[in-house]
């Protein structure tokens, strides 16, 4: 991706139904942009991790009562690691880290449907210019992203 500034690199994992990977997948993804000499972010899909089985959610929730309650879940999921995450991209040109989950739900008219998060967590604490690099980044991003949360 080409930014005002420059180029900008972009990892992607996924994790599957292991959390315990979930440190190998992040810095293997720091390693990646590490590696690229470029500044970047990691994009990691939560899908499989926070619902192993897949399972649909069979209470019709209207949307707003919906968006609360899982932005909540992936907010509690983010606190609980964020500085393990700071830790082991530090270092490596990692700006942030997109946080990418979907659940199959059942909507208030009887209807399935297919609903996604996304979460933006920065990993720059105290450098200004990397921390507008981040913002810069996602603020493109934002265009693009469907079920946006910031």
């Amino acid at each position: 991706m080409h930014m005002q500034w420059g180029n900008f690199g972009v990892a992607v994992k996924r994790l599957k139904k292991n959390i315990d990977r979930l440190r190998e997948r992040i810095k293997d993804g720091a390693t990646q942009i590490e590696r690229s000499k470029l500044p970047g972010i990691i994009v990691l899909d939560t899908s499989f991790v926070l619902n192993p089985g897949n399972k649909r959610i069979w209470q019709p929730f209207d949307e707003a009562e919906f968006g609360c309650l899982y932005r909540q879940e992936i907010k509690r999921f983010i606190d609980k690691r964020h500085d393990d995450w700071q830790r082991w991209v530090r270092g490596k040109g990692v700006r942030g880290i997109i946080i990418i989950d979907s659940r199959i739900r059942l909507t208030p008219d009887g209807g399935w449907e297919h609903s996604g998060m996304t979460y933006s967590v920065p990993t720059v604490r105290f450098n200004q210019r990397r921390r507008r690099e981040y913002d810069e980044l996602w603020s493109a991003l934002e265009g693009g992203i469907p079920h946006l949360v910031n």
